[in-house]
């Protein structure tokens, strides 16, 4: 989905359903707002012309640690889960969520491995992400049958059967190297 930025809309509709941006979400928020108004729009125009060049920096706030990613991810996704069952797609499109959702654990993860902490509470913030994972009641589908990448399926393989130390060294190499093709 595309971010709000990029997106020309009727001013009309977002008036009148009264769209708003959800103040306490801080990632995603784009595409909650877009999700909410997609269900409300009658006609949709795609462009494929570039008319905005994007560029990403190693330096940027985007690749900070976030210390509450877990909480507001989570939120995020409740209000996700709850604009989806309004609008009668969830059951519909559960596979393609249960993929997002197992992204959200490896954001996490990734997170994690970039914070300027200690080994020992960087594992301690894997443990949290890990229980919360284990008892997950949204990820019903095997792993290995949804649409992330082999890496992501990986990361949270580790991630559930505690090996949290190899996880942490795989996640911190795949940050760096992302990092590293941002420079």
């Amino acid at each position: 989905m595309m971010p709000v930025w990029r997106t020309l809309i009727k001013r009309k509709i977002v008036l009148d359903n009264n769209l708003q941006f959800d103040s306490k979400i801080n990632n995603s928020e784009d595409f909650q707002f877009l999700l909410q108004l997609l269900f409300k729009c009658k006609r949709i125009f795609g462009s494929r012309e570039t008319h905005y060049s994007y560029y990403r920096r190693a330096s940027s706030l985007m690749n900070a640690y976030d210390n509450n990613l877990l909480e507001n991810s989570l939120y995020t996704h409740r209000v996700f889960i709850n604009t989806l069952r309004k609008n009668n797609v969830f059951k519909k499109l559960n596979k393609r969520y249960e993929s997002n959702r197992l992204s959200m654990y490896s954001i996490c993860i990734s997170n994690v491995s970039k914070g300027k902490m200690s080994r020992e509470e960087k594992i301690k913030q894997l443990k949290k992400i890990r229980t919360y994972l284990i008892k997950d009641s949204y990820l019903d589908i095997p792993i290995i049958k949804l649409y992330n990448p082999f890496f992501v399926k990986v990361g949270i393989l580790l991630l559930k059967i505690n090996m949290l130390y190899i996880d942490l060294w795989v996640y911190g190499l795949k940050e760096k190297l992302r990092l590293n093709s941002l420079n």
